[in-house]
């Protein structure tokens, strides 16, 4: 208790008021520098609160149902039984082409949530039924053909919710008066409106209306392909729903409150297991979307979190600097018998009160820019925003601020607070923290470190993220302080004579004492690291889509070619000018068991890490007697040719699959080769570059097995202009209803659009800490301004003038932002060239040209904000300068 009388002393208050009264601006200056850093975390946790009340409130409608059950097969009947075994608890259900009726007994209270469904009476019969796939959409006004999401539908959905369309009527009248609804931004794209037309398969529809939004899904859903909404009517017997397409078949239930959700999912889970399929709730997909949203949340704010840390270091420099100043008073009352620990208390006080200032003011601000984070994030959120403000949220950011800043003077705080009365007859300008004791240093070192692992395991929830994290962050600060230490120490070596005077003395300048270059350049640098960090990476992963060294691109990916159309497909792209790349046989096929155990023994053993996708996938396979240039044997021995498959048939598998299968050479898979078991062994295992622009599989069967199964083509090719390409579209198209044809260049365009949303999120948030960076810019120049005003005297006086002071200033910050740019530039390029080579694998290419144009910017604004805080300088005489510092 003794130890705690000092800060609970009314003394220490009043003495650390009227210390800090003459200079307050001057102290919440210094602990500005965690303004950024606390803005950014209180948006992002704010906006984390608005997503998980937004869930909670819409929770309905992002299923559009109460229970979704999906296959990439026709329901078998066992499925359809269970859906037929509803009809007893009074569910609206809907099998596949049957429809049962509610009990209208079964109960008149909608759930929660029912306000969102425009009136929805859920203890009346609510039934759906869909079809999705993709297909070839032709539109005739534009001439123009588009991969699209087809999604055939036979009753009411969205069950909760709306389709938006317009005009609105069209989401209720496609079935009962057939035709499309198409997403409008493709609409706008072909310049298309409702009234004209789309030739799906061989059926041409009118569209009715532009698609604008869909319940429980986000603008990201497009770039997959333009989504069509029509009648399931259409597709019923159409040659679009052939061997090898891809389609997934939904049913959709309503649930009265009265049934037990969690008994339906506990008797339907076995036989969904059983035969591959999947099924959703509400409470289910709430939680995939509380994920989505912690996961981004986290993401963000740990980006946020970095700023706030680098402000914080900005506050410890700044501190540092402030206290040194205080020495001669400081020795002064230890003269006057004052304790060390009252001194402290004093300090400490002060600290806490700024620190508590400017992350107040960073909650303020972080409660603005939280309301353009769902403008920034919209592509990717499948519903509007409910936004309020979130009291724990500005708590928790308040808090963090004022801790960290706080814990991070400390050191220089103790430092000062032990000066000994002898210091009035020394120089004052010589106290630094080398003198500490270790076991200081050490006990400060282990109070940081938990609790920066606390607060991070806190915005990640997990231990481990937050471990690997702060230990990730040390080491990048760490290099970034030994960069820019370097640059400094090679920056010094250009002093030469031969330079102009002014360009001598700005180098000279960056060596100031207290001036705090290397911490400047660390806060700069870690922004311009990121976002250097982000872009290049990304421009690696677009430019090794889009480079042709020695392959080629295709311009025309087709698939879905069926075996009686090939020969023909084939003539018309030779007659259309295309270049065939690649003809393969494709045959698809499931996994039925490994090493003689079957799938349903391996998911039900828990002590199998086998991820259930791989075992539940449907396998698209070829066979050949060679092997590609993307192929390369690591194991085994290639079997190019059997004799049919009425022995164990040899296949290669690639080393990806067998990790994930944990399966090696010899050993067994049994495939059911729709309907047909074929039993195989693992002859040989093979590296397969997947990056190449060509069919290549995880599973290659030799010549002599699946030429007699049912199969389909793969087909890519190139062709001398992109009018070519969408002539030979078009033409494919109308002649070939079922064959889907991808524009490569579209797709390209948009993986590329989708990428570029991704980074102006993360950018967004890269500049907190360049934005950190200069806050401690300015506070650095505040604490340094006593000696610049003494070198402006000083050149003034021996005849120097107004323009040549400018230009010093100007060099010195020219060179600070430009060090500060180059530190993180360096540090980027390093660490995407350690990404490229050991994560992606792929060459590294750095593109630093378009980064050349935020790297200027922020070399500008370091002079503008350099100059605008010195311009101080040059208000007063040389004479009336002196008077004022010495009085």
């Amino acid at each position: 208790m003794s130890q705690l009388r000092p800060f609970i002393s009314p003394f220490s208050w009043r003495m650390a008021f009227r210390d800090a009264k003459p200079q307050w601006k001057s102290l919440l200056l210094y602990v500005s520098s965690v303004i950024a850093g606390v803005a950014a975390l209180v948006a992002i946790l704010s906006f984390r609160s608005d997503l998980l009340l937004t869930i909670d409130r819409q929770a309905l409608e992002l299923l559009g149902s109460d229970l979704e059950i999906r296959s990439s097969q026709p329901f078998p009947e066992e499925i359809l039984a269970f859906s037929d075994s509803l009809q007893s608890l009074g569910v609206g259900t809907a099998g596949y082409g049957a429809t049962y009726r509610l009990d209208a007994t079964s109960g008149s209270d909608a759930p929660s949530g029912s306000d969102a469904t425009s009136g929805l009476d859920v203890t009346s019969s609510q039934s759906a039924t869909s079809v999705e796939f993709s297909s070839m959409a032709y539109f005739p006004s534009a001439n123009e053909s588009r991969l699209a999401q087809v999604r055939a539908f036979e009753g009411t959905w969205p069950i909760y919710g709306d389709l938006e369309t317009f005009p609105p009527e069209a989401a209720i009248t496609y079935q009962s008066d057939p035709s499309a609804i198409v997403e409008s931004s493709l609409l706008d794209q072909l310049g298309l409106a409702p009234g004209d037309s789309v030739r799906i398969g061989t059926t041409m529809l009118p569209i009715s209306a532009a698609l604008i939004s869909v319940p429980g899904e986000s603008e990201v859903f497009s770039f997959l392909g333009p989504r069509i909404f029509i009648p399931q009517e259409i597709v019923r017997g159409s040659p679009l729903l052939q061997r090898g397409s891809r389609v997934t078949y939904k049913q959709f239930f309503t649930l009265p409150e009265t049934v037990n959700i969690d008994q339906i999912t506990t008797d339907l889970r076995p036989l969904a297991r059983e035969h591959r399929v999947r099924f959703d709730t509400v409470e289910s997909r709430k939680e995939d979307f509380r994920e989505v949203a912690d996961n981004l949340s986290r993401f963000l704010g740990l980006i946020g979190f970095i700023a706030l840390l680098l402000g914080s270091l900005g506050v410890a420099g700044s501190f540092f600097v402030y206290m040194k100043k205080k020495i001669p008073a400081i020795a002064t009352l230890r003269c006057l018998g004052m304790e060390a620990s009252t001194l402290f208390a004093i300090f400490l006080i002060q600290v806490l009160m700024m620190g508590l200032a400017g992350s107040v003011i960073g909650a303020l601000i972080g409660i603005a820019i939280q309301q353009f984070f769902p403008l920034l994030l919209a592509s990717f959120l499948p519903f509007g925003i409910v936004q309020s403000v979130s009291l724990p949220s500005i708590a928790l950011g308040v808090l963090t601020g004022t801790g960290i800043s706080t814990l991070f003077s400390l050191l220089p705080l103790f430092s000062a607070s032990q000066t000994s009365p002898m210091r009035t007859l020394r120089s004052a300008d010589t106290s630094d923290t080398s003198n500490l004791p270790k076991s200081v240093k050490f006990t400060y070192g282990a109070l940081i470190t938990p609790l920066l692992l606390v607060l991070v395991a806190n915005l990640t929830g997990s231990w481990l993220a937050s471990l690997i994290f702060v230990f990730t962050l040390f080491v990048s600060v760490a290099a970034l302080w030994i960069t820019a230490r370097l640059l400094m120490r090679a920056v010094k070596t250009l002093r030469l004579r031969s330079m102009p005077y002014v360009w001598r003395q700005g180098l000279a300048n960056l060596f100031r004492p207290n001036n705090q270059t290397a911490l400047l350049l660390v806060a700069i640098g870690m922004g311009m690291l990121l976002i250097g960090t982000l872009y290049l990476s990304q421009d690696m992963l677009l430019g090794q889509i889009t480079t042709q060294t020695d392959e080629e691109l295709p311009d025309l990916v087709l698939f879905d070619v069926q075996p009686d159309q090939n020969e023909d497909l084939l003539r018309r792209i030779d007659e259309n000018g295309g270049r065939i790349l690649a003809n393969v046989p494709i045959v698809t096929m499931r996994l039925s068991e490994i090493n003689g155990i079957s799938m349903a023994e391996i998911l039900a053993d828990s002590s199998r890490s086998i991820e259930r996708w791989v075992l539940n996938r449907e396998y698209r396979v070829t066979y050949r007697d060679s092997l590609t240039e993307s192929e390369t044997i690591l194991e085994g021995e290639w079997i190019a040719e059997v004799d049919g498959f009425s022995e164990v048939v040899p296949i290669s598998v690639s080393d990806d699959i067998t990790e994930e299968l944990q399966v090696g050479l010899q050993d067994s898979l049994l495939f059911n080769v729709q309907g047909v078991p074929i039993l195989t062994r693992i002859a040989s295992i093979r590296k397969v570059n997947f990056q190449r622009p060509e069919p290549n599989f995880f599973v290659l069967f030799p010549a002599g097995v699946l030429e007699p199964a049912p199969q389909f083509f793969a087909t890519t090719l190139v062709t001398s202009s992109r009018e070519k390409t969408a002539t030979l579209q078009n033409e494919i198209t109308k002649s070939f209803p079922n064959v889907s044809a991808l524009d490569t260049q579209i797709a390209l365009d948009s993986v590329r659009s989708f990428l570029d949303k991704i980074a102006a999120a993360i950018q967004f948030m890269s500049f907190f800490s360049i934005f950190t960076g200069f806050f401690v810019l300015i506070s650095s120049i505040a604490m340094t301004q006593r000696q610049r005003v003494r070198e402006s005297v000083l050149l003034r006086t021996l005849g120097g003038n107004k323009r040549q002071v400018s230009s010093i200033l100007s060099v010195e910050y020219l060179l600070l932002g430009s060090l500060a740019v180059l530190t993180g530039l360096l540090l980027s390029g390093l660490i995407s060239w350690g990404l490229a080579v050991f994560y992606f694998d792929i060459t590294f290419k750095p593109a630093f040209g378009p980064l050349l144009g935020i790297s200027l910017g922020i070399i500008l604004l370091s002079l503008a904000i350099g100059r605008a805080a010195s311009r101080t300088i040059f208000r007063h005489a040389p004479n009336e300068i002196l008077r004022m510092q010495n009085g």
